[in-house]
């Protein structure tokens, strides 16, 4: 995650380099309940949508031999 020419592993670095580049003085964000995708869903909706996904396939991989 690229946010203001840094990149970023944690999503919630990236979002703590945001809010304070607009002039917050927080310490803390959690970064996957703070950013959003150009549809407004949620960075920690998405990841639970990829883990369960995941989880079905391996699922069906494991009910299939």
């Amino acid at each position: 995650m690229i946010v203001l020419g840094k990149k970023f592993k944690s999503p919630s670095y990236a979002a703590l380099l945001g809010i304070q580049d607009a002039g917050s003085d927080r310490k803390t964000v959690n970064g996957w309940t703070s950013w959003k995708n150009r549809n407004g869903k949620l960075l920690a909706d998405l990841r639970s949508e990829y883990l369960k996904q995941k989880e079905n396939e391996a699922e069906a991989l494991s009910a299939d031999g």
